[in-house]
Parts: structure tokens; C-alpha cells; sequence
């Protein structure tokens, strides 16, 4: 599959935040565990885009659940930046979606990269969850 999504202008903005000062930790930048609250937002952001998200869950039953994650750290976070995050496409198929993200602070600078396999599930008479494809 041709990457469509994933290099400059072909990455979508999904999500920006201020930094919380209670994600500063004592090396005084953002703490680990908040980018991958950050990151996750913006997936959230993304599935609703493409319109997998909350509303798709409650007309269609479809779930998504998250089979692997990778998270790069590339620079650090201050707390006077602002996390900006924009998404690319790796691959996808009719059961998954592979993405990578970028966050950028306020500068331009990319500060963190983070790759996400994600997997579309039904859950059965059992609420056991199902890979499945997508409706």
C-alpha cells in the first residue's frame, strides 16, 4: 500500500492541548505516562473523523481496540508548550488500521512519535470480543 497520509502536508491534524502543570514532573518536562494520554486523545480525535468513533459504536456495535502501541520520545515537552498531534496512514485493512503520530510542540518542533495498531472487534452473545471487519 502507498503511505498516503503519513509525511508532511499528507499528515492530518487531529488534536492540540495545553500542558496541565500537574503532567510536569521532577525532571521538569512532561511526564512519560501523559503523552500516551495525549496520543490516545488523538486517536479518539481520529476514529471520530473517520467516523469509528462513539457514534459508530452505539448505531453499528463495532469496538476498537488497541493490539500494539510503540511510543518514541524525541524531545522533551515544557510546560509552556502546547502538544500538537497530526496522524498518517501506515496501512489498513478490513479487520485493522495501523497509524503513526506525530506530536509537535508549539515551535514545530517533533518532540514525540508514536505508532498504534488498532483492531475493529464485535463482542458475541458472551461479550467476548471478535475480530471482525469493518461496517
Amino acid at each position: 500500500m502507498v503511505d498516503t497520509m503519513n509525511t508532511g502536508e499528507n499528515r492530518l491534524h487531529t488534536y492540540s492541548t495545553d500542558i496541565d502543570p500537574r503532567w510536569i514532573d521532577g525532571n521538569g518536562h512532561v511526564s512519560d505516562r501523559n503523552y500516551t494520554t495525549v496520543f490516545s486523545d488523538a486517536e479518539v480525535a481520529f476514529l471520530d473523523h473517520i467516523g469509528a468513533g462513539r457514534a459508530y459504536r452505539l448505531a453499528k456495535g463495532g469496538h476498537v481496540y488497541t493490539a500494539e502501541n510503540h511510543l518514541t520520545f524525541v524531545h522533551e515537552m515544557l510546560p509552556e508548550d502546547r502538544m500538537e498531534v497530526s496522524v498518517g496512514l501506515v496501512d489498513f485493512s478490513e479487520k485493522a488500521i495501523h497509524l503513526s503520530f506525530e506530536m509537535r510542540n508549539a515551535r514545530g518542533i517533533l518532540c514525540a512519535h508514536h505508532e498504534t495498531l488498532i483492531l475493529h472487534v464485535r463482542k458475541d452473545a458472551a461479550q467476548r470480543p471478535k475480530v471482525c471487519g469493518f461496517d
